[in-house]
């Protein structure tokens, strides 16, 4: 997933220095866990289908304790073995970075691919708990769900707004507590907030040692405070002026590796509504970029079922990187050479591993495209990078789905999604080979998000979805013709290694006349059993949670690096055993509407022992523990540079 590891399709071979010191310091390997490389890309001939998961499970009570181990180990030295790969091919990646706080990320060349054991052939089973747990009646919710610790107790909280029940009463903050017992404690609070919220963050972002609610509405940035004494008031004021514009999404970041939370803005824009469906094959691309024209599109026949929407009207947009100083907020997107344009999805990632946070961007109705970070600002790469010139980005996730130590881009859209593998000369379309297509092509997808949902130790994709079409209906669907409409479900896209298979998670309520209302989704194990949970906002703005029925008997692992005002953005997290490697890139936001916590948590199959953890901090300093345990929480505190 580095420079060299993007352009090498090749198995790499567990040699060199790196594997010397394991072998001196990894001598207790259980040899009942040795897995031959040949079986790590298992199940990659099973076919994509779609699957039935309405059915109710028993509740996973038999879960495995935690060991929560509190680390705070120095700076291990230079890192060993695994060098970084010759500068790369890609157009642009020749240009060098200007020198700035961060540090290479050198990684996993030196590894295996794949995983030390097989992806699971069976997907997680599901149980909807929203009832269960309270929150069947609190209402209509608004863009925003986050899971994470904001009481400070330790315990993941569910934090969301509600929709107010008259047209001059202002919105609600909701936090329901989470508890050791795998319950909820709903507690709502007033705010002044009376404008309509379409993203939203939290971070410490003064790092006072108290949490704040970034939220982003049709009348600009809002900031809500989360502190226990006043949670819901506006403190807006206190980190400087932010554009008073309609904004549609906020991705909390530390692009300058600084150790401060930045923010990414983007401006919202009228849509007409008069949208223009194609059918289209495989391999189309589209010119929707305005004039308007039908011919660039390349439509073919005989693919009634893969379809395509434009809009009729130009849009445009602005976008703005906030850097935060001290707790004030300065718009640096001018000095950081940002291409002007309307961004619905932003996903922060370091795609080359050189230590500066790049990211990508997609337009809903127009391009998409990674910003890297080269001398001194961002450089914007897309169709140069083999990427489309157009498509209606609503939400996007990066991630290495196979284990070949390449990345993996996923792009919702109207119609089929698609999912792009990166290779020698930049990105390919591999929607064919991953199935998504076919799971995706009636369907108006939103959040994307790339978790281990079964604990075996490759990730699976899970996407939202404010519409179904019926076959050969998404053009009238599109322009809200009910007769068009086919009941909706949420996606799980279970990993077989190579391919998914699909898992409907059906709409608890039906759908109405509406084309857009936005569907986002936040992680979490509510009921700590080690394996995570599903909070959804579907269409009708309703919040349905999920229970994941894992049975117990994977084995797994959390890994919580924190600094000290909360997760350590940027920070790699790396899980080592018998020669293969698992990643994680610490990120509270992977694209819009897409919410985790900060932490890393790695399904791990029947890998029983690993040889190593490492985490590579943005401020330049490797921390590895060799030969820990397998289920427990690790936490490690940043050690200085």
């Amino acid at each position: 997933m580095r420079v060299g590891a993007l352009l090498s399709l090749r198995k790499r071979a567990a040699v060199g220095a790196f594997w010397l010191l394991l072998a001196l310091v990894a001598a207790c390997r259980s040899p009942a866990a040795e897995t031959d490389a040949s079986t790590v890309d298992a199940g990659t001939d099973a076919t994509a289908v779609l699957v039935d998961a309405d059915a109710t499970s028993e509740d996973a009570s038999d879960t495995q304790a935690t060991d929560v181990a509190a680390l705070d180990l120095v700076d291990t030295g230079p890192p060993i073995g695994c060098p970084p790969d010759p500068t790369p091919t890609w157009a642009g990646m020749s240009v060098q970075t200007s020198p700035f706080q961060g540090a290479p990320v050198p990684g996993d060349d030196c590894a295996w691919p794949g995983w030390a054991s097989p992806p699971a052939q069976t997907a997680a089973d599901w149980t909807r708990v929203t009832a269960d747990l309270g929150l069947n009646d609190v209402g209509r919710v608004d863009l925003c769900l986050i899971w994470q610790d904001v009481t400070g107790d330790g315990q993941e909280d569910l934090v969301t707004l509600l929709q107010p029940t008259t047209s001059i009463a202002p919105r609600t903050l909701l936090i329901a507590a989470g508890g050791a017992n795998g319950q909820l404690t709903v507690k709502t609070y007033a705010t002044n907030l009376h404008a309509n919220p379409s993203d939203c963050g939290v971070a410490d972002l003064d790092q006072n040692g108290t949490l704040e609610l970034v939220v982003t509405t049709n009348i600009g940035v809002t900031i809500l405070s989360l502190d226990a004494a006043a949670p819901g008031g506006d403190v807006t004021a206190q980190f400087g002026a932010f554009n008073k514009s309609p904004s549609r999404t906020v991705t909390p970041m530390d692009f300058d590796s600084d150790g401060d939370v930045d923010l990414y803005i983007t401006d919202a824009v009228e849509f007409t509504s008069a949208f223009q469906c194609i059918a289209a094959d495989d391999d189309y691309w589209m010119c929707c970029v305005p004039p308007f024209d039908l011919t660039c599109m390349k439509a073919k026949k005989g693919q009634a079922d893969l379809h395509s929407c434009c809009d009729v009207k130009a849009m445009t947009g602005t976008q703005y990187l906030f850097r935060n100083d001290g707790g004030k907020f300065v718009d640096v997107s001018q000095a950081q050479a940002f291409k002007t344009g309307f961004m619905e999805t932003v996903s922060p990632f370091d795609l080359d591993r050189d230590g500066a946070l790049d990211f990508f961007g997609g337009e809903d109705f127009g391009e998409h495209g990674w910003y890297r970070r080269e001398n001194g600002g961002y450089a914007y790469h897309g169709t140069d990078w083999g990427l489309r010139p157009y498509a209606h980005l609503m939400g996007s996730v990066v991630a290495d789905f196979d284990l070949d130590h390449n990345v993996e881009l996923v792009i919702a859209d109207i119609g089929a999604d698609t999912i792009y593998s990166a290779g020698a000369q930049g990105f390919k379309d591999a929607s064919k080979q991953w199935g998504l297509w076919t799971l995706t092509r009636n369907t108006v997808t939103w959040a994307e998000l790339a978790v281990d949902l079964d604990n075996d130790g490759w990730l699976d994709l899970m996407t939202t979805t404010s519409l179904r079409a019926l076959d050969d209906k998404m053009h009238e669907a599109a322009n809200k013709d009910p007769s068009a409409f086919s009941p909706g479900f949420s996606m799980v896209h279970h990993n077989l290694g190579k391919t998914f298979l699909g898992q409907q998670l059906p709409w608890s309520e039906p759908m109405n006349s509406e084309f857009n209302p936005p569907t986002v989704a936040a992680l979490g194990d509510y009921d700590q059993d080690h394996d995570l949970d599903l909070f959804i906002l579907e269409p009708g703005s309703k919040l349905v949670v999920w229970r994941n029925n894992t049975p117990p008997g994977a084995h797994w692992l959390v890994v919580k690096p924190v600094g000290p005002h909360g997760p350590v953005l940027n920070a790699l997290v790396q899980v080592w055993s018998q020669g293969h490697v698992l990643e994680r890139w610490i990120q509270t936001s992977t694209g819009f509407g897409a919410h985790q916590q900060g932490i890393a948590q790695f399904g791990l199959g029947n890998v029983a022992s690993l040889d190593l953890v490492r985490i590579w901090w943005p401020n330049g300093v490797v921390t590895d523990s060799v030969q820990p345990a397998v289920d427990q929480v690790l936490t490690f505190s940043q050690p200085g540079k």
